[in-house]
């Protein structure tokens, strides 16, 4: 049963893709209901993020924010640190999208945080960055140095970004796949 969970997971993947939102959350939902059935924390947490990503791409961000939060809370009980970097950086993106600036760059900058500490260079590092740079322009200096002060990152001008800032965190895996 668990590895029908992580397929439909990965069919919701393949349709979210092809941008078929609607085949691709009735395979996360059915995935998630599998999770939960199992209780398999990792699987369930996964199919909540993505549900929260096909809500997020449909323009219901309260759904989008419980769902990531639900997520969120999952993976912070587990110490999952790969999933909690994924996490709050699409939960950054979210709230930039609803224009909660501040939230967004506190979560964007915990995820630089979280990615960091596995790669300071890794793709996910820095699009979560990126956008920190970008909510720069949308938080008054203060606000943004004391933020970057509560994750004990020095402050410095950061450097404007080069080529198109990406609008969504790399793909998660399913949670069958370990990194």
């Amino acid at each position: 049963l668990k590895e029908a969970g992580y397929s439909l997971g990965q069919v919701g993947m393949i349709y979210q893709r092809k941008g078929q939102l609607d085949d691709s959350l009735e395979q996360y939902k059915k995935a998630r209901e599998i999770f939960e059935k199992l209780e398999d924390q990792k699987g369930l947490s996964s199919a909540l993020h993505q549900l929260g990503r096909i809500y997020q791409d449909r323009g219901k961000l309260d759904e989008a924010l419980e769902h990531y939060q639900k997520s969120l809370e999952i993976r912070e009980k587990n110490a999952d640190m790969a999933g909690m970097a994924l996490g709050y950086g699409q939960l950054g993106m979210l709230q930039y999208d609803r224009g909660e600036y501040e939230e967004a760059l506190r979560a964007s900058t915990k995820a630089f945080v979280l990615f960091s500490r596995v790669n300071v260079n890794s793709p996910g590092a820095q699009l979560a960055r990126k956008n920190m740079v970008k909510l720069q322009e949308k938080v008054s200096k203060e606000k943004f140095e004391e933020i970057l002060h509560e994750f004990n990152i020095q402050v410095e001008p950061p450097k404007e970004p080069t080529g198109k800032t990406d609008t969504k965190e790399p793909e998660e895996k399913p949670a069958n796949e370990e990194s």
